[in-house]
């Protein structure tokens, strides 16, 4: 529109583009990552506290052996760091790393 003074500006802006998003009566107000993320989050709390469930009463685990598959689950650590190792020679052009022969 025009100068306030040297350093501020006064703006018109219309269109659509330029006001609030207005509900429809269509929206159901969830999208579908958030339908994904609520399904995804129940579905691992009912693994966790079903393998739970099942470890003590069919195997009688205790303390951390009660874990659903617990050695998949102390080895992923390794396992991501051995993937981003690889990834990061590959991208370079380089040969991975090997192992010594014992």
């Amino acid at each position: 529109m025009g100068t306030l003074d040297s350093e501020s500006y006064a703006f018109a802006l219309s269109g659509a583009g330029a006001c609030p998003r207005k509900r429809s009566s269509t929206d159901t107000g969830l999208s579908g990552g958030s339908i994904f993320l609520i399904l995804l989050s129940v579905t691992i709390v009912v693994y966790l506290v079903g393998g739970v469930i099942y470890q003590k009463k069919i195997n009688n685990a205790t303390g951390i052996d009660a874990i659903p598959n617990k050695d998949f689950w102390t080895g992923l650590p390794g396992l991501i760091k051995d993937g981003a190792v690889f990834l990061f020679y590959k991208c370079r052009g380089q040969p991975p790393p090997t192992y010594e022969s014992i």
